[in-house]
C-alpha cells in the first residue's frame, strides 16, 4: 500500500519496481503477501521473519503428529522433522517456494534449540573453548561455505557443524555479557525482545540516508543504491547519523 509513495520520494528504483491501480495487479499482490512471496525493496532484512514463520510452522507440524502418535517422544519428533527435511529438499529441486529452503535448514536448529530448553543442557564455557570454536569457524570458512537466506551450502553435515559452532560461539559470548555487566544484558534483552522493530527502523534508517545522499551536493551517482549500506568512500558522513537513527 506504500509503494506508491515510496516511488514518489525516489526510495524505490523506478526500473525495478512496478505499481499499478488494476484488479490484476493488486490481485496479484495480495496473493503474493499472502504467501510470503516477492520482494520488497524496503523490506529486504524481512525474508528472515517470513523464513521464521516457515520454521515455526513445521516444528509445530512435526510437534502435532508426534503427540498423535507417541505422546511427545522426542525420537519420534526428531525422525519427523529428519523426515520433513528429506521431503522439503526433494521437493524444492521441482517447486521454488519463496523463504522455503532456509527453513528446511532452519528447522533443525530451531527443534536443538527446543531440546536445549527442554532439557536444560548444561553447556560449559571456557576461554579456550571460546577461542578454539572461533578459529575452528575461521578454518572452516577456509574449506567451505553456507549462507542461509541465500539457502546455499558447501553440504549439510558441513552447514550443520559450523552452524552449532556458531550458536555455541555466540551463546559462550552472551554468557560473557551476563556475568560482566548487568546493564549490557539487559539492553541485549532489549533487542531479542523488539527485533522486528528495530529491523524496520534499521529499513526506514537506510532509505532516509539513502535518499538524502541522493540529492546531496557530494552524491555521484544516478540512482540510489539499494542493494548496499551506504558506507561507501562518498557516503562515510551518512553512518554515524545511520546508526544513531
Amino acid at each position: 500500500a506504500m509503494r506508491p509513495l515510496f516511488l514518489f520520494l525516489g526510495w524505490y528504483a523506478m526500473d525495478d519496481v512496478a505499481f499499478s491501480f488494476s484488479f490484476h495487479f493488486l490481485f496479484s499482490e495480495i496473493i503474493k503477501i499472502i504467501l510470503g512471496m516477492g520482494r520488497e525493496q524496503l523490506l529486504g532484512a524481512f525474508w528472515f521473519f517470513i523464513t521464521m514463520l516457515f520454521v515455526i510452522g513445521l516444528f509445530w507440524f512435526a510437534s502435532w503428529i508426534t503427540y498423535r502418535i507417541k505422546s511427545g517422544r522426542e525420537d519420534i519428533r526428531a525422525s519427523i522433522i529428519a523426515l520433513i527435511y528429506l521431503i522439503g529438499c526433494v521437493i524444492s529441486t521441482k517447486v521454488v517456494i519463496p523463504r522455503f529452503g532456509p527453513a528446511l535448514i532452519g528447522v533443525i536448529f530451531y527443534y536443538l534449540g527446543f531440546v536445549f530448553h527442554k532439557y536444560n543442557v548444561e553447556i560449559k564455557y571456557s576461554n579456550i573453548s571460546i577461542f578454539s570454536t572461533f578459529f575452528a569457524l575461521i578454518i572452516c570458512s577456509l574449506f567451505g561455505s553456507s549462507a542461509l537466506g541465500k539457502c546455499t551450502v558447501t553440504d549439510p553435515p558441513f552447514a550443520l557443524c559450523v552452524g552449532i559452532l556458531g550458536i555455541y560461539l555466540v551463546l559462550s559470548i552472551s554468557k560473557i555479557f551476563e556475568y560482566s555487566n548487568r546493564k549490557l544484558t539487559k539492553l541485549i534483552e532489549l533487542f531479542g525482545q523488539n527485533t522486528v522493530l528495530i529491523m524496520a527502523f534499521h529499513e526506514i534508517g537506510f532509505k532516509i540516508l539513502t535518499s538524502i545522499l541522493f540529492v546531496s551536493p557530494i552524491n555521484k551517482t544516478q540512482v540510489i543504491d539499494l542493494s548496499a549500506i551506504p558506507v561507501g568512500n562518498s557516503s562515510l558522513v551518512f553512518v554515524i547519523p545511520y546508526f544513531l537513527f
